[in-house]
């Protein structure tokens, strides 16, 4: 008997969209929603805070000790605070990061009856990356036609994976994408997206630094059992903002190369037409429509929105730019 279905996250400075991927994940039926924050200077924490109010989610505000990264931190409060019962199947996913079912399963409940009736601990989902189309400003929704231009099948970012998992006591650890399993006990049976049993080098190998593998080669069937729609960029300006706030995978005091002046040259090699999640966009927008008929969620929204359209408008502003396009219609 399956338990919750519970989506994990940390964030930073995710504002403007936290109400769809929220909305998103409770449309394809999550049931339980828990993000830990830090630090945030645009009101996420404070959307957050009115979200947990309204009974929609759990929010954990943490302070993040020095040489600490804040996501290894919220993974040692969560676990620490027995928040995941055996029986849940949890997955951590980013706020650009949406769990599309495949085809043959609409909601993440028959994702599950099927892998319970595999008899399988894991379904590890591929990165399927979303380009920006060209976009600049702040769009009202990643749910839509205009971010449907994907990254080639091949290409390496599409290897990376985001692990839905059974919790038990053989879980040891979270890490972003994939939990860490004792080596004792019976080893985890973990399917790829394709739906083939994945060897147990996926559970228990470890890399030189000692870093646990997240990446799987993708083959044939590819999404079959789902996918995992990655707006890692969103817009150029957006992905400005990105590089300020930081990696969250890293200390504070550590500064990453992951975000550089642009994009990462091969996420610019969006040859592929994606339309896969756009089957719960009314759904996903009629749930929005639902989160803001609270006011005080609804004056949150609005307060990060606006925070946005102003450090958009700083940057432009300070690279001689126009500001760019506003496409964010907000709550209506």
């Amino acid at each position: 008997m399956a338990g919750r279905r519970v989506l994990f996250s940390a964030q930073k400075n995710e504002g403007p969209f936290i109400l769809e991927w929220v909305a998103f994940h409770k449309v394809i039926g999550f049931t339980d929603i828990v993000v830990v924050s830090n630090d945030c200077a645009d009101g996420s924490d404070v959307l957050l805070d009115a979200l947990q109010d309204a009974g929609e989610l759990r929010h954990i505000r943490q302070t993040v000790p020095d040489g600490v990264a804040p996501q290894k931190n919220a993974a040692n409060l969560v676990m620490a605070a027995g928040l995941f019962g055996v029986g849940d199947w949890v997955i951590w996913l980013d706020l650009d990061e949406f769990l599309v079912p495949g085809p043959a399963y609409g909601t993440t409940p028959e994702l599950i009856a099927a892998l319970e009736a595999a008899e399988a601990d894991a379904l590890a989902l591929n990165w399927c990356m979303i380009g920006s189309n060209e976009e600049r400003g702040l769009p009202d929704r990643l749910i839509s036609d205009r971010f449907t231009s994907a990254l080639r099948f091949r290409a390496a970012p599409n290897e990376v994976v985001k692990t839905l998992f059974r919790f038990d006591s053989h879980v040891a650890a979270l890490t972003i994408h994939r939990p860490a399993w004792r080596p004792e006990g019976k080893p985890p049976r973990v399917l790829s997206g394709a739906g083939k049993v994945l060897d147990q080098s996926f559970a228990f190998a470890r890399h030189r630094n000692g870093s646990l593998p997240a990446r799987v080669m993708l083959t044939g069937g590819r999404y079959a059992w789902g996918q995992i729609n990655h707006y890692a960029i969103r817009t150029s300006g957006l992905y400005s903002l990105k590089r300020l706030r930081g990696d969250g995978s890293l200390p504070v005091t550590i500064k990453s190369g992951r975000y550089n002046a642009g994009p990462p040259a091969n996420f610019c090699d969006y040859v592929r037409n994606d339309t896969s999640i756009l089957r719960y966009e009314t759904g996903t927008g009629q749930e929005i429509q639902r989160l803001l008929s609270g006011k005080p969620v609804a004056i949150a929204h609005q307060n990060c929105v606006a925070h946005v359209r102003a450090r958009l408008a700083e940057i432009a502003l300070a690279r001689g730019e126009q500001a760019p396009p506003d496409r964010f219609r907000g709550p209506v």
